[in-house]
């Protein structure tokens, strides 16, 4: 192992990131993981064992994820180590059986009466420290089998994420179970800070879901967004992307019919620069399908785009 002097995680440190890319890399010298849909989580601990929580902007969250801090804390094979962790806070979907990031946002924002039915795992993929040695000039593969001879038997809330061969295999699964995407990761991959290196690559599926369209913002007198709710009431973006004039018929039709509100119910939360528009809300929300390139770490859709209204008309 290396015998550089420890670090320390503070402000000015970048986690490794990987490198968008639209095909998955070939050959032996990769190999290649679930891309988890949560949020990036960083875990460092003192030799007493105190454990701390950071973000990927360096934002410390130990309070937000104190079941994580806990698991850490408690694991035997960690007592009285020094070391840092990289992974991902996630809570699986109960239904579509995947990890869901409107509800590990809702888990962070919420208070502890969610955790039941919510459970927060720590998925860690790399470990940069352990026992005052700086473990970041090894081989991703020595790296990836520490972390798999260290957490062999810790609780359900510590998992390690696995590692494949068979990066076409494993985008086949990933298609088939609708996950987010994979990480491919160069065997012998240095950690380096942000996206300073061509070690690692992620590529990822669009997101599809259905959503509730709440209302939509009018200018210059026709419509030119819809307003966006998750199936809870929670704001998740505007689409105008893919938005047909056939869709502006029957989006009036279903406001002359059904309804409408000049005021967006009293639990919904906005961001500041709607307040401004013009947006005329439907009495009863109507569903439609959508797509996205990915959630923003603000919990909105990124680049959304309107697939289908509950008509069947597709876009």
């Amino acid at each position: 192992m290396s015998r550089l002097s420890p670090f320390q995680l503070g402000p000015a440190f970048a986690p490794m990131a990987p490198i968008s890319a639209e095909i998955i890399p070939q050959g032996e010298e990769w190999l290649h993981q679930l891309k988890w849909d949560g949020i990036r989580l960083l875990a460092e601990a003192s030799d007493s064992g105190a454990v701390e929580l950071y973000t990927r902007k360096m934002e410390k969250r130990t309070s937000a994820f104190e079941s994580i801090q806990r698991a850490l804390f408690a694991c035997p094979a960690l007592q009285g180590s020094h070391y840092v962790l990289d992974g991902e806070a996630i809570v699986m979907d109960p239904v579509l059986n995947r990890p869901s990031f409107p509800l590990i946002l809702k888990r962070q924002r919420t208070t502890r009466a969610l955790t039941e039915r919510a459970p927060v795992l720590y998925v860690i993929f790399d470990i940069l420290q352990w026992r005052g040695q700086d473990l970041r000039q090894l081989p991703y593969e020595a790296r990836h089998q520490l972390l798999l001879d260290i957490f062999q038997d810790c609780t359900a809330e510590l998992l390690v994420t696995d590692a494949f061969q068979d990066g076409e295999a494993l985008w086949t699964w990933v298609e088939a179970n609708e996950w987010e995407g994979v990480v491919s990761k160069r065997r012998q991959s240095c950690y380096l800070e942000d996206k300073q290196h061509r070690d690692w690559y992620k590529i990822k599926k669009s997101l599809q879901l259905r959503a509730l369209a709440a209302g939509y913002i009018v200018r210059d007198g026709r419509i030119a967004s819809l307003m966006l709710l998750q199936q809870d009431g929670i704001y998740i973006g505007r689409v105008s992307i893919g938005m047909k004039e056939q869709h502006r018929e029957l989006l009036s039709s279903w406001a002359a019919k059904g309804g409408t509100n000049e005021q967006p119910p009293q639990s919904l939360l906005l961001p500041s620069e709607l307040n401004k528009e013009n947006i005329v809300w439907f009495k009863q929300p109507i569903p439609v399908e959508v797509s996205a390139l990915e959630w923003t770490a603000a919990g909105v859709l990124r680049h959304p785009k309107l697939v289908a209204l509950p008509v069947g008309s597709n876009a």
